[in-house]
């Protein structure tokens, strides 16, 4: 949290920009010292996609020059959902798939684009092919020296008109040699929202449907269709015990695995159907788990070996063996999403490690996944990912921040490189808003001041901002405001007693927090003007007339910019400033039920600015700097502190880039980090799994 409180996971409606957002071109080599050479993660590998200048004030658009590391591949210049992906030994390959807003279906957004990216990260996504049309709900497999394609459907209107789908019985290979499609037997029908998957020289087809115009034509397959792609005749008829569409399908254990799916009812069905191709008989799986309605729906599978590997829209990655009585959870993606692809990728350990690619984290407009990640399906040790990409904003620090589900609204800041520039002109209230998924900024409402050094906290409503430091037309000053941010606007609320920054905002059990911090005020004069105030005060959440009000209870000591975080109803304090610029060397936990203060281990060194994020039982801290013999240093390590045995252990010696001006809130099982303060407009991301 590093007194900038904490931030959950909160649905809020993201206010729309219409026009294209040009980007600022990053050179390579300014990219490559922020990373740091020779570190533990892969080198950063680009993706590309078209560049051009700094954006306007009203932009919006996909970020291009993406640069990726770690278990990040490089990004889909445009991701889509419901397409066909297989691999060979080096390649992953996708074609088509749909990229407009989900259920409103036009053929300009229908992708006919066969690419391939290498497993290993190397080089940039290439393009092989492009389709006469676009297709989409197209199976892909593997062939020899080639890769083969199945059914699909296509899309006839333009955009705005009535929706026009047709499943086509297209099957065709691409030989990877000559660039060239040759074509296998027609299906004997049109079939669409199949899957397939390939057991020795067969390719077996399940599930979907035939559309011949829109959804309420749509007759589903009740059959299995199998064809032998070393000498493809004929295609062959399995009956099948379902009939299901927009399932998963993977070949394991030389069986065939049939996933999930929406039955002809309209319902989802977690159901797993096996094929055994030697006897043509059908047994069942185990349901596939999930803990939310539609779990099954949009599913994708791979197998290896005897296992099937699948996820679906909750990010959990699960594990069947052929024959076993139930799934097992064996990872999650970083990016929840359904309606994308899994493929293997071969390691040298005994498990596998799987690329997802494409897809979509729910029934929304805010884009799909162009995030290409790959998921150890058995993991030793913490796993960092790292995305650069090309900012808008004009900030470089102090930003204000919430992140609401999937999204990062940064606000305010200030846009000078430097430590104490706080002339009028270097703070600025601009507000801009990342969705991560898909890579995508977009201008968000100016924060009502120019202001840096906000304290800020997510809520179920969306979120709050308090207090800060700015100018007021004389002198830099600490001030005492708040806004809330609801439904994509801000609001102004009751706010402190008095001017405030640096300090510590958080929530607990429906009640604001703010412990300790600083207000400043030059016109005090000297050291006057910097007073370390001590008074805890609160607020209910809900309430935005209710003005913070002090509590019984004051803090231990006086303490700003210090690292803090929330953990089974206590609040734990470390590290800071006081009186004097001297660092905070004692460390506290703070009991909200008994408002008393006890004293608990503190980490190697005082951090001042650290970040601390609770997660699974555990307290994480990052970034801030420390008192060395040459003077105050950032601090590369993450330390974690477990508040059952009080100990602390160190995660990672040394991140491998700039840690300066890094924030740290919670993703889903992940650590987020991001900071801006560099040299070019770029915004580092890096999702740490401690796993």
């Amino acid at each position: 949290m590093g007194c900038s409180g904490s931030s959950t996971r909160s649905p809020a409606p993201a206010p729309r920009a219409s026009e294209e957002m040009t980007m600022h071109k990053l050179i390579c080599t300014l990219f490559l010292p922020l990373l740091g050479c020779g570190a533990t993660p892969e080198a950063p590998t680009t993706t590309s996609a078209p560049v051009a200048d700094r954006p306007e004030a009203t932009a919006t658009a996909p970020a291009s020059d993406v640069l990726a590391g770690g278990d990040f591949l490089p990004p889909m210049p445009v991701a889509v959902t419901s397409f066909g992906a297989t691999r060979d030994e080096t390649h992953l390959y996708v074609l088509g798939g749909y990229h407009g807003e989900p259920h409103r279906y036009d053929r300009e957004h229908q992708s006919g684009l066969l690419s391939r990216l290498a497993l290993d990260g190397t080089g940039e996504w290439e393009r092989l092919d492009t389709l006469e049309a676009g297709l989409q709900g197209v199976a892909l497999v593997r062939g020899e020296g080639a890769v083969c394609r199945f059914g699909g459907n296509r899309i006839e209107n333009a955009v705005g008109e009535p929706a026009v789908m047709r499943s086509v019985d297209e099957a065709a290979c691409f030989e990877l040699s000559s660039g060239r499609w040759t074509a296998l037997p027609s299906l004997p029908e049109g079939r669409s929202s199949h899957e397939a998957a390939r057991i020795g020289d067969t390719v077996f087809l399940a599930g979907g449907w035939r559309l011949d115009g829109d959804a309420a034509s749509g007759a589903f397959a009740h059959d299995v269709l199998a064809l032998d792609l070393t000498a493809p005749t004929a295609w062959r008829r399995i009956e099948a015990p379902f009939a299901r569409r927009a399932l998963a399908v993977a070949a394991a254990g030389r069986r065939l695995v049939v996933l999930g799916g929406l039955t002809e009812a309209g319902e989802v069905s977690p159901r797993v159907d096996v094929l055994d191709p030697a006897t043509e008989t059908w047994s069942r799986g185990p349901d596939f788990p999930g803990e939310i309605d539609g779990a099954a729906f949009g599913l994708a599978a791979t197998g290896v070996g005897d296992a099937v590997y699948a996820s679906g829209r909750e990010g959990t990655v699960h594990r069947w063996r052929v024959g076993e009585p139930s799934w097992t959870p064996v990872a999650r993606l970083a990016f929840e999403r359904f309606f994308h692809q899994l493929v293997a990728r071969e390691t040298e350990d005994a498990a596998p490690e799987l690329v997802a690619v494409g897809g979509i984290g729910g029934m929304h407009t805010e884009g799909r996944t162009r995030v290409v990640e790959v998921v150890p399906t058995a993991p030793t040790g913490p796993r960092l990912s790292t995305l650069v990409v090309p900012s808008p904003a004009e900030a470089k620090n102090r930003q204000g921040f919430l992140l609401l589900d999937d999204t990062l609204y940064l606000f305010g800041g200030n846009d000078s490189l430097g430590q104490h520039d706080f002339e009028p002109e270097n703070f600025v209230s601009e507000g801009w808003q990342l969705h991560l998924p898909s890579l995508t900024w977009r201008e968000g409402p100016a924060y009502p001041a120019r202001r840096q050094t906000m304290q800020t906290l997510s809520t179920d409503s969306g979120g709050l901002s308090v207090g800060g430091f700015g100018h007021d037309g004389d002198d830099a000053v600490s001030f005492a405001d708040a806004y809330a941010f609801h439904d994509g606007r801000w609001t102004e609320r009751a706010g402190l007693p008095r001017d405030r920054t640096q300090f510590g905002l958080v929530e607990h059990d429906g009640q604001l927090f703010v412990f300790g911090g600083l207000s400043y005020d030059p016109t005090r004069g000297g050291m006057a003007a910097f007073d370390h105030v001590t008074d805890i005060l609160a607020a209910p959440v809900d309430d935005p007339e209710a003005p913070f009000a002090p509590i019984d209870a004051r803090m231990p000591g006086p303490r700003r910019h210090f690292a803090a975080a929330v953990h089974d109803g206590q609040l734990y304090l470390f590290g800071g400033m006081r009186d004097g610029f001297e660092l905070v060397e004692d460390c506290f936990r703070f009991d909200f039920e008994t408002q008393s203060f006890d004293p608990v281990a503190c980490p190697r060194r005082a951090r001042l600015g650290g970040e601390l994020v609770a997660l699974d039982g555990r307290l994480y801290l990052a970034g801030g700097s420390v008192r060395t013999d040459d003077g105050m240093q950032t601090e590369p390590s993450v330390e974690v502190f477990d508040p059952a045995t009080g100990a602390w252990s160190v995660l990672l010696e040394a991140l491998p880039f700039d840690v300066k001006h890094l924030r740290m809130q919670r993703h889903g099982e992940r650590l987020l980090m991001w900071t801006t303060h560099h040299e070019a407009d770029q915004i580092l991301l890096a999702w740490l799994d401690p796993a």
